[in-house]
């Protein structure tokens, strides 16, 4: 549950914006690396926290999740093919507006597991 990492670049505390990076991780580099160290027969799981369809990067420093569109867009876009999507971490219930840390859905988010193959 981490893939949203990538993307965070700030945190807040006290009511203050303290930057982490000053931009986001090149995870076309970073998947292009995985890629090249998986044997042939490997897969490539993605589990994390959904966000709002759209919410962009931001949603990586706000509520730390991400979207899923976004994440199978950028697989594709490194040459992986999506072959199983899990639903068993799914939860309807969850206000994909809230931080995961919240304590009213902390173990309870919504999350996508998504099983992907070189292409």
């Amino acid at each position: 549950m981490n893939y949203h990492d990538l993307f965070f670049t700030y945190n807040m505390q006290e009511g203050k914006k303290v930057a982490l990076r000053d931009n986001i991780v090149d995870y076309k580099a970073a998947l292009s690396t995985f890629k090249r160290a998986m044997k042939d027969d490997a897969v490539f799981i993605i589990i994390d926290h959904t966000a709002l369809a759209g919410s962009g990067y931001e949603a990586a420093n706000s509520v730390h999740r991400i979207d899923p569109n976004t994440v199978k867009y950028h697989m594709q876009q490194a040459g992986f093919k999506l072959i199983e999507e899990a639903f068993y971490l799914r939860n309807s219930k969850d206000d994909l507006s809230k931080l995961v840390f919240d304590s009213s859905v902390r173990g309870n988010t919504d999350r996508f597991i998504y099983k992907f193959i070189k292409e």
